[in-house]
C-alpha cells in the first residue's frame, strides 16, 4: 500500500504543477493544491520547501483556498503541519469563519479535529465563525459551533453578539438556539460589564420571542 501511495503523490504534485504551468513556482502550486483539494500533493511541496503561508494576489493562502472549495481533507492537513488558524488577510475572513459562512459543517470538523482551541479565533473586529453562522442564518453551522464549544456571549467590537445579529436578521432558529447556549453558561470573566447587560438582553429576547 506503501508502495502504492507514492507514485499516487507525486502524480497529484505533477497536477498541481501542472495547473499553474506558467511559474511552475512550489508556492504557487501549493496554493492551486489547496484549491483542488489535492492533500498528498500538499504534502510533496511543504516537503519540498513550499511555503505553508503562501499567498495568492488577494492574500488568499492555501487554507483559506482549501476552506473556500470546501476541502476538509485538505483544510485539516495543512492545519496539522502548521498553518495559521486566524490566518486572515486584509478583506478576508479566516479559514473557520469562511466555512460557517458557507454553512459547510465538514469543513468546520475538520478545521475543529485538528484545532479545537481556535473555536473563537475572531476577525479584527471581534467576529467569530459563530457570529458569521448567526448572521446568514446557517442553522447547521450555528448548532455544530454552539455543540463544540463556540462562546455565545462574545461580542464583536461593536458590541453586537451571535444572537443580536441574528435576531436583526430574521434568523429565528439560529437566535433560539444561541439563547439556549447562553441560559446554560455565565458569561465569561473577560466580557466587559455591556457585554455581559447586552448578552443576558438577547437571551431574554429570544426566549421570549421564541418561548
Amino acid at each position: 500500500a506503501a508502495a502504492a501511495t507514492a507514485p499516487l503523490a507525486l502524480l497529484a504534485a505533477a497536477l498541481a504543477f501542472a495547473a499553474c504551468a506558467a511559474t511552475a513556482s512550489a508556492p504557487t502550486a501549493l496554493l492551486a493544491a489547496a484549491k483542488h483539494g489535492q492533500t498528498e500533493a500538499l504534502g510533496v511541496l511543504l516537503r519540498a520547501g513550499a511555503p505553508i503561508e503562501s499567498a495568492d494576489r488577494s492574500g488568499g493562502t492555501a487554507l483559506l483556498l482549501a476552506a473556500q472549495h470546501s476541502h476538509p481533507g485538505a483544510v485539516e492537513f495543512l492545519l496539522q503541519h502548521g498553518a495559521e488558524p486566524n490566518g486572515a488577510t486584509a478583506g478576508r475572513p479566516n479559514a473557520l469563519v469562511l466555512a460557517a459562512y458557507k454553512d459547510d459543517v465538514p469543513t468546520i470538523d475538520a478545521f475543529l479535529r485538528a484545532k479545537p482551541k481556535a473555536i473563537n479565533v475572531a476577525l479584527p473586529n471581534g467576529a467569530t465563525a459563530l457570529h458569521m453562522a448567526a448572521a446568514m442564518g446557517n442553522v447547521a453551522a450555528t448548532q455544530r459551533l454552539l455543540s463544540a464549544g463556540a462562546n455565545p456571549a462574545r461580542c464583536r467590537s461593536d458590541g453586537q453578539t451571535a444572537a443580536s445579529l441574528a435576531l436583526a436578521n430574521g434568523h429565528e432558529k439560529c437566535s433560539a438556539a444561541i439563547a439556549e447556549a447562553l441560559a446554560r453558561v455565565e458569561p465569561p470573566p473577560a466580557l466587559s460589564r455591556m457585554g455581559r447587560l447586552k448578552a443576558l438582553q438577547h437571551s431574554a429576547k429570544v426566549l421570549g420571542r421564541t418561548g
